[in-house]
C-alpha cells in the first residue's frame, strides 16, 4: 500500500512539473506572438524569445538554489506580494494611459 502512495505522488510531481513547464512555454511563446502581431517585427519577436529564453535559463538553477535553501512557504509569500505588486503597477500604468488617451479624445486641437 506504501509502495502505490509513493508511486502516485512520484506520478503528481511529475504532472505538475510538466504542465507548468507547458504553461509556462505557452505564456512566453504567447506575449512573443503578441509582440509580433502589434508591432509587424520579426526582429520584435526573435529579440524577445531569445532574451526570455535566456533569463529562464540563467534564473532556474538560482531559483532551484533558491527553493532548496528557504521556507516553502515563505517563498510563496514572497513571490504572491511581488506577482501582486506588478498586476498594481501595470494597472496604474495602464489607468494612466487611459486618462490620457481619454483626455486627448476630448481635448484634442
Amino acid at each position: 500500500m506504501k509502495k502505490y502512495f509513493t508511486q502516485n505522488k512520484l506520478l503528481t510531481i511529475f504532472l505538475m512539473f510538466l504542465f507548468g513547464s507547458l504553461a509556462s512555454g505557452t505564456l512566453t511563446f504567447m506575449i512573443s506572438w503578441t509582440v509580433l502581431k502589434e508591432t509587424h517585427q520579426a526582429s520584435q519577436f526573435a529579440l524577445l524569445s531569445t532574451i526570455s529564453s535566456l533569463v529562464m535559463l540563467i534564473a532556474m538553477p538560482v531559483i532551484g538554489i533558491i527553493v532548496d535553501r528557504y521556507d516553502h512557504k515563505h517563498l510563496l509569500v514572497i513571490a504572491q506580494v511581488f506577482s501582486l505588486f506588478v498586476c498594481f503597477t501595470e494597472l496604474y500604468f495602464s489607468t494612466i494611459s487611459w486618462f490620457n488617451n481619454l483626455h486627448s479624445f476630448f481635448y484634442w486641437s
